[in-house]
């Protein structure tokens, strides 16, 4: 049977992203929908904490932003769904 640890990524290696990920999370433009977090956050972001790769950071980022944005949206569907 699996553990509910199990079920959980293995994000050895990604606290950094997770990190900045959660800093950047708080720059989206205020607006009702989930706006993607500015590309200029982002930059900023990584000139004041730079890794060896720009291209790699704002893909993560993107990533787990995109990711985000779809768990949110279908939280938010879930809900009206069950207010209908």
């Amino acid at each position: 049977m699996l553990k509910e640890e199990d079920l959980e990524p293995d994000t050895y290696g990604l606290e950094f992203y997770i990190s900045a990920f959660k800093e950047l999370n708080s720059c989206r433009n205020g607006s009702l929908d989930l706006s993607p977090i500015p590309f200029d956050a982002i930059y900023l972001y990584w000139t004041v904490f730079p890794t060896s790769d720009f291209e790699e950071f704002l893909f993560l980022i993107r990533l787990m932003d995109d990711t985000y944005r779809k768990l949110e949206s279908n939280k938010a569907k879930a809900s009206e769904g069950a207010k209908g």
